[in-house]
């Protein structure tokens, strides 16, 4: 199901190689002037814990979010 690496594998020698890749091609530029954007969007639910532990300040932004949210429904 999923490809398998080997057990060798450099991951900063593939990373090279990808960042090599993308620039040679310009992979960057053409997946931006690809997107056609009619407004803003912004993505606020993203987990706490995605990159490490939740803080309080965590826990205080989502409660004033929802509290906003609910409120102008």
């Amino acid at each position: 199901m999923y490809k398998t690496f080997p057990e060798n594998i450099k991951l900063p020698d593939l990373e090279e190689e990808i960042l090599a890749y993308w620039k040679d091609n310009n992979v960057s530029k053409k997946s931006i002037s690809s997107q056609t954007y009619s407004k803003t969007f912004t993505f606020y639910g993203v987990p706490p814990t995605t990159n490490g532990l939740s803080g309080i300040h965590h826990v205080i932004s989502r409660a004033v979010r929802k509290f906003k949210v609910n409120k102008e429904i």
